[in-house]
């Protein structure tokens, strides 16, 4: 039965096997656009997909129809409880059991990565479900493991014809971003290490860094200067100096997030989050919990942040978290009700912060 579920988060395999179906329904015609269904809307009909199931191709080899929001309507999320009810869908599983066209391609896809950019955690009903459909082809898409991310930059990078050039950054730096210099030597280690798991990310930027170099040796700058993503990539920094406890990094970064249009809500935001997943993550290393587990529970799957997560959540202790999360909302009561501005509570929270991590009390 032409049935498909492509599930997983790295999407450009995932969109590289959607092309192929794509390619095999065209059948070297041409004309598969006229012959093409594509439903993104969440709130999508059983009834309208099967009904552009069942429709007989015209002038291509098979008709097309294309899915993509159901799956991750059932994607489980960190810190929801229970499963939204496939119970609509009873009618579109019973039809699909009965049989669609063989001259029909039906392509179900998603599993995509959460708003925070997490890898999805647990079974997807939706996807369960549709392994009891006779002849349904379940294909996934995880993420690369980090040792593999390498390689694969390497191997796309082949294909656009980029060269890499070892060796240390030795662009010149203001003496108060220092702490901004990327530490690798490998151009294709820190790309992997700027977009952890993120198959597609790392395309695109390949193809920005083959357009900029024009056929001379990419190197470790080139790398950061085209590809680190300075917003994203410094919030991680400022976190990161706050949890080592190194008071000097975080200044700098808050000042460098501040001038680029940061809000100290969101950093506020970003702290409690790193906090709240090292409290958990240092509890549940504590009662012999197995890393994936943990990374599980806190919404980081990929070992780099949630190893990260576990070392602060040891090095902390429960003290150390208590006493972090007393400052942040005794912070917040302050600034709250007028008694201190919000620049000088933030100053005030993040030299407390820093305290606490360098005594890990």
């Amino acid at each position: 039965m032409p049935i498909y579920v492509l599930v997983g988060v790295d999407e450009l395999s995932r969109g590289r096997r959607l092309a192929e179906l794509r390619d095999e329904a065209d059948g070297g015609t041409g004309m598969l656009s006229s012959n093409l269904n594509e439903f993104s809307n969440r709130d999508v009909k059983p009834a309208e997909i099967l009904n552009a199931a069942m429709v007989a191709p015209f002038l291509s080899l098979k008709r097309m129809v294309v899915v993509t929001n159901v799956v991750d309507r059932f994607q489980p999320e960190p810190g929801r409880s229970g499963r939204r009810s496939l119970g609509p869908l009873d009618d579109l599983f019973a039809k699909l059991e009965a049989g669609i066209p063989d001259s029909t391609i039906l392509v179900f896809t998603g599993g995509n990565r959460d708003r925070w950019g997490n890898v999805p955690y647990g079974s997807n009903p939706f996807v369960e479900r549709m392994k009891q459909v006779p002849g349904v082809s379940i294909e996934r898409f995880d993420e690369p493991k980090a040792k593999d991310l390498v390689r694969f930059v390497k191997e796309e990078a082949a294909v656009l014809g980029i060269r890499f050039k070892p060796g240390r950054s030795s662009r010149p730096f203001p003496a108060d971003q220092e702490w901004l210099r990327p530490r690798e030597n490998d151009p294709a280690e820190l790309l992997a290490s700027l977009h952890p798991g993120d198959t597609l990310g790392i395309a695109n930027e390949l193809q920005k860094l083959a357009l900029y170099a024009t056929g001379r040796d990419v190197t470790v700058d080139d790398v950061d200067i085209l590809c680190a993503g300075e917003r994203t990539h410094t919030v991680f920094e400022f976190t990161d100096a706050v949890m080592d406890g190194d008071a000097l990094k975080a200044f700098s970064a808050l000042e460098y997030l501040k001038h680029h249009g940061n809000e100290q809500g969101s950093l506020m935001f970003r702290l409690v989050s790193s906090f709240r997943q090292a409290a958990i993550a240092g509890e549940m290393s504590a009662s012999g919990a197995a890393p994936e587990e943990i990374g599980s529970a806190i919404g980081a799957r990929h070992p780099f942040p949630r190893d990260k997560a576990i070392r602060w959540g040891r090095k902390l202790g429960k003290a150390g978290i208590t006493a972090a999360f007393e400052a942040i909302v005794e912070t917040d009561y302050e600034t709250k009700r007028g008694n201190i501005k919000d620049e000088a509570g933030m100053h005030v929270l993040l030299n407390r912060l820093c305290t606490i991590a360098r005594q890990g009390r």
